[in-house]
């Protein structure tokens, strides 16, 4: 009676090996900040995540501390609808893109609106516009293309927004 206990103590023994991380960890996680965010932090663990094979194996102590709000804002954030009392020029979104970017921003009375993309080099890649336009709310697409149609590389891209006496740039990240 005695023996097959110690037996199955010795089998158990070694089939736990497999599993065995010699490393500790202490670590911290998050996600995204302009909503919700999730929180994660694990003391002393040995491993969480995928080990050898082709299964998952969750090793250690992980405490997710659920949604903490970071920044309270309003249900969806639209630009349509802040009032126009100057003008401005919004981050593009989305940013980095891979097939088009929008360029919002606000006029707060009609003026010459100038958007020009460059490359890092200072070379004048694409002209979205270059017209006067009134007073009101205005989208600008850029579809990673030149002025001659051909999609540009992957890389960065400064977008430059003059509308009379205001001017801005901003930095563009382009991923096919």
């Amino acid at each position: 009676m005695r023996y097959p206990f110690i037996l199955l103590i010795f089998i158990v023994t070694l089939f736990a090996q497999q599993h065995r991380c010699d490393w500790q960890v202490w670590a911290m996680g998050g996600g995204d900040v302009s909503g919700v965010y999730q929180v994660g932090i694990t003391v002393g663990q040995t491993a969480i995540g995928w080990m050898m094979g082709n299964f998952l194996a969750h090793i250690g102590f992980w405490q997710t501390l659920g949604g903490i709000p970071a920044i309270k804002e309003k249900e969806e954030f639209r630009w349509q609808d802040l009032e126009i009392k100057e003008t401005k020029l919004f981050p593009p979104f989305p940013n980095p893109f891979y097939r088009t970017t929008q360029i919002h921003y606000l006029l707060d009375k009609e003026k010459p609106v100038v958007i020009e993309i460059y490359d890092i080099t200072g070379r004048i890649v694409k002209v979205l516009i270059n017209e006067t336009q009134k007073r009101g709310r205005y989208t600008a697409n850029w579809d990673g293309s030149d002025n001659t149609g051909k999609l540009v590389a992957n890389g960065v891209y400064i977008c430059r927004f003059i509308a009379g006496d205001y001017q801005k740039t901003t930095k563009l990240i382009f991923q096919r």
